[in-house]
């Protein structure tokens, strides 16, 4: 095994998860890789809107800075990736 993906919501089990593959990382020489995943709907604002750009930076720096927050506490840093799809076709993805 080269890499562990572990999926990333804050909830205690995605903690646990963590841990686990930080543990047989450890143990395998396996890299870590912290995948948080988002969507969010755009119908509610206008096609080709400004505010339509500015609202997905606002949202993806704020998964970046929940998902920083959450790997801080863990030694050593895994490899982290925020993508803005649904969470399984995220991990689908980043297993690969």
């Amino acid at each position: 095994m080269d890499k562990i993906v572990v999926g990333i919501d804050g909830s205690p089990a995605a903690e646990s998860a963590l841990h686990w593959a930080l543990d047989v990382a450890g143990e395998t020489g396996a890299a870590v890789i912290a995948v948080l995943a988002f969507s969010f709907d755009l119908a509610w604002i206008g096609i080709g809107s400004d505010y339509q750009g500015r609202w997905i930076e606002k949202v993806t720096a704020k998964a970046q800075m929940r998902l920083h927050g959450i790997l801080d506490a863990v030694a050593p840093p895994p490899r982290s990736v925020t993508v803005r799809r649904s969470s399984s076709r995220a991990l689908r993805r980043d297993r690969a």
